[in-house]
């Protein structure tokens, strides 16, 4: 699952796009990200991105954060996290 700042038409519009095999879901009102301790303030250019793995009990098993989209995400890592679930059961 995908959670994205955006709305709902965002979410689905990025399904499409994509062919994702699972759900995106819209977080308009940032509720998500600020549970995550990530911020998304443009005036105040604070700008925190991140990629967050939880596992099906909702336990964090992976984040990268940063200031731009390409620092928070890190394809090598993200994988050796999802092939530890895989692992764990």
């Amino acid at each position: 699952m995908v959670i994205g700042p955006g709305s709902a038409a965002d979410a689905q519009s990025l399904v499409k796009r994509f062919d994702l095999p699972f759900p995106v879901l819209a977080d308009p009102d940032q509720v998500a990200y600020r549970s995550l301790g990530l911020e998304r303030v443009w005036l105040g250019l604070m700008l925190q991105h991140g990629t967050i793995l939880l596992d099906r009990s909702g336990r964090i098993r992976y984040t990268q954060t940063g200031p731009t989209p390409n620092h928070a995400y890190n394809e090598p890592g993200l994988l050796e996290a999802l092939r530890s679930l895989d692992r764990v059961g």
